[in-house]
């Protein structure tokens, strides 16, 4: 169990110790850590994992249950820890399945047809890195262009107490999910039909953060 009083790890000093690139102190400073706390232990298990899609979504599925665990034994929620350890799946995410977009999105349109077309406003968008002139809204995963395969996690930072909108759209530009959020988490794990899909993530008028799903037909 995670001592309350002591933060966790951040992912740089995670991946610095996976890489053996700390002076002895801070070695047996945060070894001394690890030994305390099961988020960060469960953390550095997921970055020693190989990076192939299996093997990345077994480690998800781990810290994940931990996550929710956490969530229903303690009373009082320590975000930071929960924070952290989202942090740590999206590191995870964004280092695994991004391995797996090898080809550019034209092979898919060229594929499998019109369900795999860019929409040409919201590319825009994307390019422009669209409404995004304040710092209240940071998006940590996903990152780039991502497949969805049973689950997607998102993940962000705000420096507001506004309420974050989750909006997914098919690329006929039409809704297909649409949340308000509360917290800087959700697991997004909607069946969707192959094809190409739009996310954002919005914050008031002035921030809106956009990115591209990828949904494979199962014989891709």
């Amino acid at each position: 169990m995670s001592n309350q009083n002591q933060p966790c790890l951040t992912l740089d000093q995670l991946v610095t110790y996976n890489k053996t690139h700390l002076q002895p102190g801070e070695k047996t400073k945060i070894e001394f850590h690890l030994k305390e706390c099961e988020f960060c232990r469960t953390a550095l298990e997921g970055l020693n994992q190989e990076s192939d899609t299996k093997r990345t979504k077994i480690t998800i599925q781990q810290i994940e249950q931990k996550i929710f665990a956490s969530i229903k034994s303690k009373p009082k929620i320590n975000w930071q820890l929960l924070l952290a350890a989202a942090s740590v799946l999206a590191f995870v995410l964004y280092t695994g399945y991004q391995k797996t977009i090898e080809r550019p999105i034209e092979y898919y349109s060229n594929k499998y047809g019109d369900n795999f077309r860019t929409l040409s406003y919201l590319e825009s968008q994307i390019n422009d890195n669209f409404r995004t002139n304040d710092n209240s809204l940071i998006v940590t995963n996903p990152i780039g262009l991502t497949i969805f395969d049973e689950q997607l996690t998102f993940t962000w930072e705000k420096n507001s107490e506004r309420i974050v909108r989750l909006s997914i759209l098919n690329n006929n530009g039409n809704v297909v999910f649409d949340k308000d959020l509360k917290e800087n988490i959700f697991f997004f794990m909607d069946n969707l039909a192959p094809g190409l899909y739009y996310w954002s993530l919005e914050a008031g008028f002035n921030t809106i953060h956009i990115g591209r799903i990828l949904v494979l037909p199962t014989d891709d």
